[in-house]
């Protein structure tokens, strides 16, 4: 799709659901199945793919790791969103590249020591090509971060809550629903 192209069709987006804000509310859902393993096999969208631990953590090594999905798709999900606020703003940009490169301690999964658990630090190279002035090429990239829903979801200010059902084998019915620890505000 050309610069153009994009342009057209996010101004279409944004104008539509300008006027109308109750088109806007989305709801996704992936299905994941565990094997006898570490393996599982998710379905999201008509789409499959199958994540694993390697073999030293307990998996079997067939697919990406959780933590690497995780990496390539905010880096995915970065790139994607320069490239349409380029195309949105009418900045010409040629090509973009870009490293995520996350820090984060192996005990806390563990439970070792009370080292926080996940990422301790996330660092994102961006390398854009572009005859535009540095200036607008730096608009594009504060902006498309500003909006970008994957940095939002890594962020430590949004309101996490999860719900926990286990489901006994033999009944087929849910025995037990744990809320579990949320973060920020509801």
């Amino acid at each position: 799709m050309t610069s153009q192209e994009l342009r057209e069709l996010y101004d279409l987006k944004t104008g539509v659901l300008g006027r109308r804000p109750e088109m806007a509310g989305r709801v996704a859902q992936a299905t994941v199945r565990l094997d006898d393993r570490l393996a599982s096999r998710i379905e999201d969208g008509g789409r499959s793919i199958v994540v694993d631990l390697p073999a030293e953590d307990g998996g079997h090594g067939q697919g990406p790791q959780p933590d690497q999905l995780m990496r390539a798709s905010l880096g995915a999900g970065l790139a994607a969103g320069y490239r349409i606020w380029a195309a949105r703003l009418g900045v010409p940009i040629e090509t973009i590249e870009l490293t995520v490169a996350c820090d984060d301690d192996a005990r806390g999964p563990l439970g070792v020591a009370g080292v926080p658990v996940g990422w301790l630090r996330m660092r994102v190279e961006v390398t854009i090509t572009s005859d535009a002035a540095e200036a607008d090429v730096r608009r594009v990239v504060e902006i498309a971060n500003r909006h970008n829903p994957m940095l939002a979801n890594l962020s430590r200010d949004i309101a996490q809550a999860h719900r926990l059902t286990v489901v006994r084998a033999e009944r087929g019915v849910p025995s037990q629903v744990t809320p579990s620890l949320s973060r920020g505000r509801f």
